[in-house]
């Protein structure tokens, strides 16, 4: 969670492979992969979070970096303040729709 908090997300649906091609796998630099469907998925981790109000906020923080040798992060239930540079303004974006990632967001150019 934010700050580093554990999460606990009771009764969550989980799905392992026990057999994958060696490419690209074997290479990745990840041993799992982690869905983030938004909350109206009932099989979501994001639906149950929310369900069990797990989270500080319902907020997904996302982190970017540009540099390749800083690696970007999440956070769940708020924003990680070392990734925000100073003076430089947050941006939150509503999503359209329960069921898909579509940020209700504007060019602003």
């Amino acid at each position: 969670g934010a700050g580093g908090a554990a999460l606990e997300v009771p009764a969550q649906p989980f799905g392992m492979s026990t057999h994958q091609t060696s490419y690209p796998f074997r290479i990745l630099p990840f041993d799992g992969i982690l869905g983030l469907a938004p909350s109206k998925s009932k099989g979501s981790v994001l639906h149950q979070l929310k369900a069990a109000k797990a989270l500080d906020r319902n907020v997904l923080g996302v982190y970017l970096s540009e540099d390749t040798h800083r690696s970007g992060s999440m956070s769940f239930g708020g924003v990680e303040p070392a990734r925000i540079a100073k003076h430089s303004p947050m941006h939150w974006h509503r999503i359209r729709s329960g069921s898909e990632w579509l940020p209700g967001a504007q060019d602003g150019f």
